[in-house]
């Protein structure tokens, strides 16, 4: 059939036929729904299992919002609350803002019109309307955003309890619809992608530039108050937070207003996003379901790294080549002919692709600081009950995660390697020394920017010297013990899924999760001494408990680089002293 043209006269060698489009519209989506309709009947699966574990889930969050909602005006009170009006503004509005940033950054690159590859190579070539056959995703993709957006409600609800003191149930009423308004205004954003895909980067730049002013405005919400306030007028960024805060403080006329015109920017957006639809190129589509594949695969075997490369992949589209390239320093060699230079030069160039890991480092060593001020200020308090053992040891756990987390981001050069096994054996080394030189680069740098992260970061929230000494100190003694412990997690090859069997009972899944936390619980038994020592005891004398760090990050040194040695064997299939040549 051919669709007849604006003259009258059909395409040339085509039967004169005209195509109705709301037919073939509502044909290819009765097929969709009988293709679906099969697929869940072959499956074997019956409907109420289904339905009982959606319930269970639910169950599960909404059991952990309202112990958030309920704990956050305690652990509030514990660290100073109630705080100033400037500051409870400041401190929701740096919130909204970095939940904003988190949604629009990831509706860029996943969604919502998410379609599956069997999808993209048979709906979007039948005929018919390519908006309405594309609607039912949408409306599906909406439903997920506000889905985050309800669960984004509680992180703002509760730093509204925490900065007040108190709960209100008028705050969590403002702050469901003021963040599936904010979830919804990100999923616009993304259809706006999706129809015009060069400006993906900038938008996503616009997200990252977002997320830094937020946390900004967060750290500084006791020293700075005025940097809040201005982005809370600033846009619709700032918006969800005034409207919180306007609630929290007991002011519904201004919560209200601010709730409204969210709502409503929402609306518009979600409604010219429809409009788009018909708009949305192919190829897109295709690139957005692959992607949303392998996330989904990522995400249901708990590899975080699948999830990573493909938002590397996203964040590479469209650029330009690479400036910096090792292949100008492969002819380097030292007077006696060594080349081990190169296998430095190959971490540092990796970092210098990847600026995002160096600001994801700095970030973490900044949530490092924040935490080990709030758990300090807490432990001071009188205000909380006695901490067992088993509360002290999963506390440092905790302040120690931000350590880890930073070591791994800057553990780049490790983690391309083990992604692609061909590029350590194109190298002349054993495939041992190509896995302990990764310990030099991300040590170096993690030496430096943890205390000057850490000093910054006390200057900017006003924090005395006691909330970042002990920070600095664990991230230059411990970094090689973090980076050890980072890249053991590089190199630890295919999860090991097997031992979820080792029992039928409940206990058979631990050790799994001793498997797959061990790499944590290394650095923690490093770091976490000190840091609790600065929680519990701020001004006793470091010294002894550095003198116990020291010795704790070379044992842990000699344990993580013989493991990760055999890890690197291991992975590569090679013996101890077998030399790879090209």
């Amino acid at each position: 059939m051919a669709v007849k043209q604006a003259g009258g006269a059909a395409a040339p060698g085509v039967p004169e036929a005209v195509l109705d489009l709301t037919a073939a519209t509502a044909g290819a989506l009765a097929e969709v729904r009988a293709a679906r309709h099969g697929r869940s009947g072959r499956s074997g699966r019956l409907r109420p299992a289904g339905i009982w574990q959606a319930l269970l889930a639910l169950t599960a969050v909404v059991v952990v919002a309202a112990g958030v909602l309920r704990l956050a005006p305690a652990a509030g009170r514990a660290v100073g609350a109630p705080a100033a009006s400037g500051t409870v503004l400041a401190l929701t509005t740096g919130t909204g803002a970095m939940l904003l940033a988190v949604l629009l950054w990831t509706a860029t690159w996943l969604g919502p019109v998410l379609l599956t590859g069997y999808e993209v190579t048979w709906l979007l070539p039948l005929p018919g309307d390519r908006g309405r056959l594309l609607r039912p995703r949408l409306l599906t993709g909406l439903a997920v955003a506000a889905g985050a957006g309800l669960c984004g409600a509680v992180p703002l609800a509760a730093a509204a309890g925490a900065a007040t003191g108190t709960a209100s149930l008028a705050t969590v009423a403002v702050a469901v619809p003021v963040a599936v308004a904010v979830a919804l205004l990100a999923a616009g954003a993304g259809v706006l992608t999706q129809a015009r895909p060069d400006r993906s980067c900038r938008v996503r730049a616009a997200a990252a530039a977002l997320g830094v002013l937020g946390a900004g405005a967060a750290a500084a919400s006791a020293s700075c108050p005025a940097l809040g306030g201005a982005l809370a007028v600033s846009g619709p960024w700032g918006w969800a937070g005034w409207a919180v805060a306007e609630a929290a403080r007991s002011h519904p006329w201004p919560a209200v207003a601010a709730a409204a015109v969210l709502v409503a920017g929402a609306v518009g957006l979600t409604a010219y996003a429809g409009r788009l639809l018909a708009d949305l190129p192919a190829a897109e589509l295709a690139a957005r379901a692959r992607h949303g594949s392998r996330a989904g695969q990522g995400a249901a075997l708990l590899e975080v790294r699948g999830i990573a490369l493909v938002a590397q992949s996203v964040a590479r589209a469209g650029r330009g080549r690479a400036r910096f390239s090792p292949r100008v320093w492969v002819a380097l060699r030292l007077p006696g002919g060594g080349a081990w230079p190169v296998l430095l030069w190959r971490d540092a160039v990796a970092l210098l692709r990847r600026p995002a890991r160096i600001a994801a480092a700095a970030g973490c060593s900044a949530a490092g600081v924040l935490l080990l001020h709030l758990m300090r200020r807490w432990g001071q308090s009188p205000h909380h009950a006695a901490v067992s053992a088993p509360q002290a040891a999963l506390l440092g756990w905790a302040l120690v995660m931000p350590l880890y987390l930073a070591a791994s981001a800057l553990s780049e050069g490790a983690r391309q390697d083990t992604d692609n096994l061909t590029r350590t054996r194109l190298l002349p080394f054993a495939p041992r020394t190509v896995a302990l030189s990764h310990f030099a680069v991300p040590t170096a740098v993690l030496c430096p920017l943890g205390p000057a992260v850490a000093w910054a970061t006390a200057r900017l929230a006003g924090l005395p010297a006691a909330d970042w000494q002990p920070w600095a100190l664990v991230s230059t003694v411990g970094a090689p013990a973090a980076v050890g412990a980072a890249l053991m997690t590089a190199y630890r090859g295919a999860m090991r899924y097997d031992l979820m069997f080792a029992s039928l009972d409940w206990y058979g899944v631990l050790p799994f999760l001793l498997w797959y936390t061990a790499p944590v619980l290394l650095c923690t038994v490093v770091a976490a001494p000190l840091l609790w020592q600065g929680v519990v005891s701020p001004y006793a004398p470091l010294g002894p408990a550095v003198v116990r760090l020291a010795v704790a990050a070379v044992v842990a040194l000699g344990l993580s680089g013989w493991r990760v040695g055999a890890q690197a064997r291991a992975l590569t299939r090679t013996t101890a002293g077998e030399r790879v040549t090209p």
